[in-house]
C-alpha cells in the first residue's frame, strides 16, 4: 500500500527511484565541499537548509504518485537547494559554475506553477547533459560508469515528465487549459509552515482552499493517471485486457467528460473532441479504421491544441509500426539464414561430397579393394560429411541466432547519443528568449 492505495492500481512509478538518486547525488556533491575554503564560514546559518537537503527531510513522505503534496514536496526541495547553493556556492563541488546551477534552479521554479513545467524541466535536463558532455560537470564516484550519468535535473525530468507516449502527447495539447488552471489554484492554495520539530520553513498546500479554487471533483490518484500516464484500473469489466494505450485513452476520454469545462474553452470543442476520440477508441484494433479515425478527428478538431494531440498520436503509431516492421524483416531475415544453414547446406555437402567418392572409385578402382586406400577414404569421407552437416550448421545456428544479434545490441549500445536538440549557447539568452514569449499563451474562458 502507498498512502492507502493499493499498488496493483499504479504500475511502473519510476518517480520514487528518480526522487531518491536526485535527493542522494545532491548530498554528495554538497557535503564534498565541506572542506573547501570559504565553505565553513557558511556552515553555521545554513546549517539546518543543508542538512534538510543532505537528508532529503522535505522528500520524506514523497509517495510517487505526483499528487498536489508530492508535487509541493519536491518543489520544496528543489527551493532549499537553490537557498543552499545561493547561500554557499563553495558547497557544490559537482558544477565548475555553482551560479549556473541556481539559475537552471531558478528556471525550473520560473515555471513551476504554470503548464511550462515540463517544459522547463525538460530543457534544464538537456542543458545538464550538454554540460556534462562539455566536462563543465564535474562527475561524482556514483556517475563515473563510462557512458551515462543520470544528473540532478535528468532526475527531476524523470520525476515529472509523463511517463508514456500517450500522455506526452496530451500533455501539451488536450491537457495544457487544464494544467494552467490547476497549478495557478495550486499557487493561490499555498501556504507557509514552519515545522515545529526541525524549525524548517517550508510550503504546503491548503486542501480546502484548493478545492475551493479548482472547479471540479476529479480525484488526484485520477488527475495523475492522466497527467503522468500511470496504468489506471477504473474497475471495467475486461480492461485488464486490453491495450495499454487505449486504455489511457479511454480513460482521458472520462476524465474530461466529466469536467469539460476545465480541459476545453467552449462546450462545441469538448463535444467533438470526446466525439472524435471516442470514434479513435471504438477503431482501435483495425489499423486502417484507425487511421481513418486519426484523419477524421484532426478535420472535426481544427484547433491546434487537440489537432496536435490526434497527429502526434498518429505519428507515435507509425513510429512503432515502423519499428515492429524492421524486427519482423531481422527475424525473417535470420529464419532464413538458420533454414539455409541447417537444411540446404548439408544436403549440398552431402551431394559435394558423395560426387567426389564416386570420382575417386571410378578413376581408381582398387581404391575399395585396397584395405589401407579405402580406410583413407572412409575416414576422410567421414570427417568431411560431419564437418559439413553438423559442425558447420551447428556454427552457423550460433551466429545468426546469438553471435549477429549480440554484435548489433553491442554497437547500438555503444553508439554515441544523438545530438541533443540545440539550446541556445548562452543559459541566460534561452531564459529570457522563453520568459518574454512563453510556448503558448494562457487563454481563459
Amino acid at each position: 500500500m502507498i498512502q492507502g492505495i493499493d499498488i496493483q492500481y499504479l504500475n511502473g512509478l519510476d518517480q520514487m527511484t528518480a526522487v531518491r538518486y536526485m535527493a542522494g547525488e545532491q548530498a554528495q556533491r554538497l557535503t564534498s565541499g565541506f572542506g573547501t575554503v570559504g565553505a565553513l564560514e557558511s556552515l553555521h546559518s545554513q546549517q539546518r537548509n543543508i542538512d534538510a537537503v543532505t537528508t532529503g527531510e522535505d522528500l520524506t513522505d514523497y509517495t510517487g504518485t505526483n499528487n498536489t503534496d508530492d508535487c509541493e514536496a519536491l518543489r520544496n526541495y528543489l527551493c532549499r537547494t537553490k537557498t543552499v547553493v545561493d547561500g554557499s556556492p563553495a558547497l557544490l563541488q559537482s558544477y565548475r559554475n555553482p551560479e549556473q546551477f541556481s539559475d537552471m534552479l531558478d528556471y525550473v521554479l520560473r515555471y513551476w506553477d504554470t503548464a511550462d513545467r515540463e517544459n522547463a524541466v525538460r530543457l534544464m535536463a538537456k542543458q545538464e547533459a550538454k554540460l556534462i558532455k562539455q566536462g563543465k560537470i564535474v562527475l561524482t564516484e556514483d556517475g563515473k560508469d563510462g557512458d551515462h550519468y543520470n544528473g540532478f535535473f535528468m532526475a527531476v525530468a524523470a520525476a515529472v515528465l509523463p511517463q508514456t507516449e500517450m500522455a506526452e502527447a496530451a500533455s501539451d495539447t488536450v491537457l495544457r487549459k487544464f494544467k494552467n488552471r490547476a497549478r495557478a489554484a495550486a499557487k493561490k492554495a499555498r501556504t507557509v509552515t514552519t515545522d515545529a520539530k526541525t524549525g524548517l520553513r517550508k510550503t504546503a498546500i491548503d486542501k480546502q482552499t484548493l478545492h475551493g479554487l479548482s472547479g471540479h471533483e476529479l480525484g488526484e490518484l485520477v488527475v495523475s493517471s492522466v497527467l503522468y500516464g500511470f496504468d489506471y484500473y477504473d474497475g471495467l469489466s475486461g480492461e485488464e485486457y486490453e491495450d495499454c494505450d487505449r486504455r489511457y485513452l479511454r480513460h482521458l476520454c472520462g476524465v474530461v467528460q466529466a469536467a469539460p469545462s476545465e480541459f476545453f474553452y467552449s462546450h462545441d470543442e469538448g463535444r467533438r473532441f470526446v466525439s472524435s476520440l471516442n470514434g479513435v477508441i471504438d477503431n482501435w484494433d483495425d489499423d486502417n479504421a484507425r487511421a481513418d479515425a486519426l484523419a477524421r478527428a484532426c478535420v472535426a478538431c481544427p484547433e491546434s491544441h487537440l489537432n496536435g494531440f490526434f497527429k502526434k498520436i498518429g505519428k507515435g503509431l507509425k513510429k512503432a509500426a515502423k519499428a515492429v516492421g524492421k524486427g519482423v524483416k531481422a527475424v525473417a531475415k535470420t529464419t532464413t539464414k538458420v533454414a539455409k544453414a541447417v537444411t540446404v547446406a548439408p544436403v549440398k555437402a552431402v551431394a559435394k561430397t558423395t560426387a567426389k567418392v564416386v570420382k575417386t572409385v571410378v578413376k581408381n578402382p582398387a581404391t575399395l579393394i585396397n584395405p589401407v586406400s579405402a580406410t583413407k577414404l572412409a575416414v576422410k569421407t567421414t570427417a568431411s560429411l560431419v564437418k559439413d552437416t553438423v559442425i558447420k550448421p551447428t556454427v552457423a545456428v550460433v551466429k545468426h541466432t546469438i553471435v549477429e544479434p549480440t554484435k548489433v545490441i553491442v554497437k547500438v549500445t555503444k553508439k554515441p547519443r544523438p545530438s541533443e536538440p540545440r539550446v541556445c549557447a548562452t543559459f541566460s539568452s534561452r531564459t529570457k528568449t522563453m520568459a518574454s514569449s512563453p510556448s503558448r499563451s494562457n487563454r481563459t474562458m
